[in-house]
């Protein structure tokens, strides 16, 4: 069932929204700090309020520059 308010969003729209690689995306779910994906056809998505979450600080990712 499909949530409109809550799409999910492949990993290359985080890829592009965070200017990073794929492994980075990769790493971020490995190490917990983006939520275990949800995968259809072969392909991994995220629901779009997890992503709000990491950008409001609401989850455990904090990108940092160093």
């Amino acid at each position: 069932m499909k949530n409109p308010s809550n799409p999910l969003r492949p990993a290359k729209w985080v890829e592009l929204k965070y200017s990073v690689s794929r492994i980075t995306v990769w790493r971020w779910e490995r190490d917990g700090l983006l939520p275990p994906a949800t995968i259809i056809g072969g392909k991994k998505y995220w629901k779009d309020s997890d992503i709000n979450a990491l950008e409001n600080g609401d989850g455990t990712t904090r990108r940092t520059v160093g």
